[in-house]
């Protein structure tokens, strides 16, 4: 998170190999050969973070200890939630975020419908739903709240008690047979 968190406080065009060399805790020379441009430090940052973030929503989703309503919610807080406060920190991060989604759209990877197939198949797992459609369309749900949140939210506490209440409305919801 760090070498994305010096493209989003300076920008890309004025982000500088320098910079991004110290936030990665590499020479800068080792950037330079590894890599060859900031776009390539700006794609291996980006795929980076989403993997990372990914991971964590899937183990919180695989973690039974948890009830339903806050499996889904620490999930979607560690999915979209933890990159709030850098999108709301700093002067670039929008124009960072959108550079990195057309990243791994061009690198052919798609961790949102990674993360929609699993949070859907959790849904089915737990019994919160009884067919694969009904489970997909509350995903779908879940996510675009989440996004939204993500705009709305100053801080990851706003994320997050946002995001337990859509997921408390979802689920009574579901229990009291309004879908």
């Amino acid at each position: 998170m760090n070498v994305l968190t010096v493209f989003a406080r300076y920008g890309f065009r004025k982000s500088s190999m320098e910079d991004l060399a110290k936030a990665a805790d590499v020479s800068r020379q080792t950037l330079y050969n590894r890599f060859r441009s900031k776009e390539a430090v700006l794609d291996w940052a980006v795929e980076g973070v989403a993997v990372d973030l990914r991971n964590r929503a899937f183990a919180a989703l695989d973690d039974r200890t948890l009830p339903v309503d806050a499996c889904l919610t620490e999930a979607f807080s560690r999915w979209i939630g933890d990159l709030v406060p850098l999108l709301h920190s700093s002067p670039h991060a929008s124009e960072i975020m959108d550079m990195g989604s057309e990243s791994l759209r061009q690198a052919g990877i798609d961790m949102h419908a990674e993360v929609e197939k699993v949070v859907t198949q959790t849904l089915l797992d737990r019994g919160v739903y009884a067919t694969a459609g009904e489970a997909a369309e509350m995903t779908f749900v879940l996510l675009v709240a989440s996004k939204g949140l993500m705009l709305k939210s100053q801080t990851l506490d706003e994320f997050e008690t946002g995001m337990a209440r859509v997921v408390g409305t979802v689920l009574q919801r579901t229990h009291s047979g309004t879908r």
